[in-house]
C-alpha cells in the first residue's frame, strides 16, 4: 500500500467498522530498512554496550581512553582541557587531531556520561548511520529498497571498516562518506536552485569541519578526494556542449567544505 503526503486512510477498518486514518506520511515500507540496518551494530557491539567490556586493541586502550578521560575530568573540574601536564612536561592536546578534543559531541557527551558510556555508543552510531546513509544514497542513484539495504549492509560492515571499529577517531569518518556522495548528487540534481545549493553546501560543510576536529586527518583527506572525484564524475556526465562546466557547482562546492575547515 502508498502513502502519500496527503492525509490518507487505510483500508483497514477499526473496531466500529470505519476506515482507521494514519499519520501522514508514514510508512512502514520507508521505516523498516532503517531499523534493520540498526540491528547488526547493537548485536556486534553488545558486548561494551550492555556488558561492560571494553576494547582492549592498542589505540583505544592506550590513547583513546585516555585521552578522553582526562577531557572529561578537565570538563567536571572546570580545568583547561586544551593543556596537560602528564604528558612529558606539559603537552597541548589541542594542537593533535588525534585525541579528538575540539569534537563537540565528545564534549557535550562527556559532560553527562562517563568515558566507556559515551566511547562505545558513539562507536556503535557511527556505523549505524553509515548504513544510513550509504541507504540514502543508494535509493537515491534509483535503487530499489533492497539494493539500497543491501548496500546498507555491505559498506559499514565490510572488512576495513570493522577493522578499525573499535578506534573512534576512525569511525568518526564512515558515515561522512556516503552523506557527502548524497550531498554532491542533490547538488548535481540542483545546479541552479540557489536556496537548495546553500542548504546541501552547508550540510556538507558541517561534515566536513566535524572531520575536521573529530576524526584521523587521514580519513578526512581520503573521504575528500573521493568526493571530489566523484563530484567530477557527476558533472562530466552532465557535460553541455553550451557550457564549459554545468554550473560550475562542483567547484564551489568543493571550495565551501575546503573553507568550512579553515
Amino acid at each position: 500500500m502508498k502513502f502519500t503526503p496527503s492525509a490518507v486512510k487505510v483500508n483497514i477498518a477499526d473496531g466500529a467498522g470505519r476506515e482507521a486514518p494514519v499519520l501522514a506520511g508514514f510508512s512502514w515500507h520507508r521505516t523498516w530498512p532503517f531499523l534493520l540496518l540498526a540491528v547488526p551494530a547493537f548485536i556486534v557491539f553488545a558486548p561494551v554496550l550492555f556488558l561492560g567490556r571494553v576494547f582492549a586493541d592498542g589505540d583505544a586502550l592506550l590513547i583513546l581512553y585516555p585521552a578522553l578521560h582526562f577531557l572529561r575530568q578537565a570538563l567536571l573540574s572546570g580545568q583547561s582541557w586544551l593543556w596537560t601536564p602528564g604528558v612529558l612536561a606539559g603537552f597541548p592536546l589541542a594542537g593533535g587531531m588525534v585525541n579528538m578534543m575540539l569534537s563537540p559531541i565528545n564534549v557535550a557527551l562527556l559532560r553527562v556520561f562517563d568515558v566507556f558510556t559515551a566511547y562505545h555508543v558513539l562507536t556503535a552510531g557511527n556505523f549505524i548511520l553509515t548504513g544510513w546513509f550509504t541507504y540514502m544514497f543508494v535509493r537515491r542513484l534509483g535503487l530499489g529498497r533492497a539494493a539500497a539495504t543491501f548496500a546498507g549492509f555491505v559498506v559499514p560492515w565490510s572488512a576495513i571498516y570493522v577493522s578499525f571499529g573499535s578506534s573512534l577517531l576512525v569511525t568518526n569518518a564512515y558515515w561522512t562518506l556516503p552523506l557527502l556522495f548524497w550531498v554532491a548528487l542533490r547538488l548535481a540534481e540542483h545546479p541552479s536552485a540557489r536556496r537548495t545549493w546553500w542548504l546541501l553546501c552547508s550540510v556538507g560543510a558541517a561534515v566536513v569541519a566535524f572531520n575536521f576536529y573529530s576524526a584521523h586527518p587521514q580519513w578526512l583527506v581520503q573521504n575528500l578526494i573521493a568526493v571530489f572525484a566523484w563530484a567530477l564524475f557527476l558533472d562530466i556526465r552532465s557535460w553541455r556542449v553550451e557550457t564549459a562546466i554545468a554550473g560550475k557547482w562542483w567547484a564551489r562546492s568543493v571550495a565551501l567544505w575546503f573553507g568550512a575547515m579553515v
